[in-house]
């Protein structure tokens, strides 16, 4: 191993921790996954935070050795995936929850689409059938924009003209999109309902009764009575480099990673 694993965080009491993962999963191609936030809730403090880390983290793998972070959850599934972020980022999550392509866009489709708010512009080639192409080539101004569940997935997995760090804010505009489109269909009330509708399309070992006891979060969430502090490892927490087989990759600076995890966990104190 080419270094010790990091102290471990202060996790506050009553924090629970879950990792959403968007996996590129295909037929007979194995997976990786491109997508990864850790959200922390603390329903006792009324604290919720999300922190976004690229694909291309080249961190230790317990028994793997050194690897990029998405490859954690497809070479030993969420246990791995978890003893890759205690050895090295100092914290254990506690849930993970887990879909691809297919059932993302399945997922989207079911609200009717969802309203994203874009805070920035994106022109990047696209194969949309839909309004939004012409010629290949798809633009999003900033503002709000009704996505259906290709069009949000081009948005998150877009990266020709844009960088993996862009890619992650997208990705939490589009959560934060797919969260507001639960809430319009009055999730709280039919969440045994909903836990069941999306079962078949997302792998995670988050039970219902776990659901249940965050579920009177999302209202002040929603309504913004509590505040999602939004965080991601970006260009000032890592150092691009190359391996000797020709990967570029992220070498993460660990110590300021750990501090932007552990003012996350603090509520952003």
């Amino acid at each position: 191993m080419p270094y010790p694993p990091v102290p471990k965080l202060d996790v506050p009491e009553g924090t629970v921790n879950i990792l959403l993962l968007g996996s590129d999963w295909r037929p007979n191609a194995g997976f990786r996954t491109d997508v990864i936030m850790l959200v922390s809730l603390n329903r006792a403090k009324g604290t919720a935070s999300v922190i976004s880390f690229p694909r291309d983290l080249y961190v230790w793998l317990p028994d793997r050795g050194m690897q990029r972070i998405n490859t954690a959850q497809a070479f030993g599934g969420f246990e791995l995936t978890q003893d890759t972020f205690e050895y090295n980022f100092g914290i254990r999550p506690d849930y993970y929850l887990m879909t691809n392509f297919q059932g993302f866009m399945q997922i989207v489709d079911s609200l009717g689409g969802i309203n994203v708010y874009a805070s920035r512009s994106l022109s990047d080639r696209c194969d949309l059938e839909n309004d939004l192409n012409e010629d290949g080539w798809c633009n999003i101004e900033p503002g709000w924009h009704h996505m259906d569940g290709e069009t949000a997935l081009w948005y998150v997995r877009s990266r020709k003209s844009t960088s993996d760090f862009d890619r992650t804010r997208r990705a939490q505009e589009v959560i934060q999109g797919v969260f507001n489109g639960l809430m319009s269909l009055n999730a709280i009330n039919r969440i045994p309902e909903l836990y069941r509708a999306y079962s078949a399309n997302t792998e995670t070992n988050i039970g219902l009764d776990t659901i249940v006891s965050l579920a009177p979060m999302a209202p002040d969430i929603f309504s913004g009575n509590i505040e999602v502090k939004r965080y991601a490892v970006g260009y000032e927490h890592v150092t691009g480099w190359t391996t000797p087989a020709g990967g570029s990759v992220l070498l993460p600076h660990v110590e300021e990673i750990q501090e932007l995890i552990q003012t996350a966990l603090n509520g952003g104190n």
